[in-house]
């Protein structure tokens, strides 16, 4: 074998203070992960729809503490989860498509209100 083919190995048994980092880094991992909720469709619907009232001054901004309207964020949420509607027709369960017409509904009513 010429010197230009050569393999090198690094054996790391027996480095613990490796294994440990690793250990202490899953756990930080797994402790902030515990603070949010289970990714599935209804709390991914949710978000959009907290975050569009946001933007239609129905909660206030989290970092500013201030409820401020902004209406063409909002009706951009709107659109994207009439999208998702569109496009998820047929495909979600009762539960998921019932909470995601309902909440169109009631995000377009105060966009209607907000907005006159």
């Amino acid at each position: 074998m010429s010197e230009d083919n050569e393999i090198k190995v690094n054996d790391k048994r027996g480095q613990t203070k490796e294994v440990k980092n690793e250990t202490a880094d899953q756990k930080s991992n797994q402790d902030q992960s515990s603070h949010f909720p289970e990714a599935n469709f209804i709390h991914f619907v949710a978000s959009l729809g907290t975050s569009c009232m946001m933007h239609l001054g129905l909660l206030e901004n989290p970092n500013t503490k201030e409820k401020e309207i902004n209406l063409e964020m909002a009706q951009h949420e709107i659109d994207l989860l009439a999208m998702l509607e569109e496009k998820t027709k047929g495909n979600l369960d009762a539960q998921e498509s019932n909470f995601l017409s309902q909440l169109l509904f009631e995000l377009r009513m105060h966009f209607v209100k907000v907005k006159k």
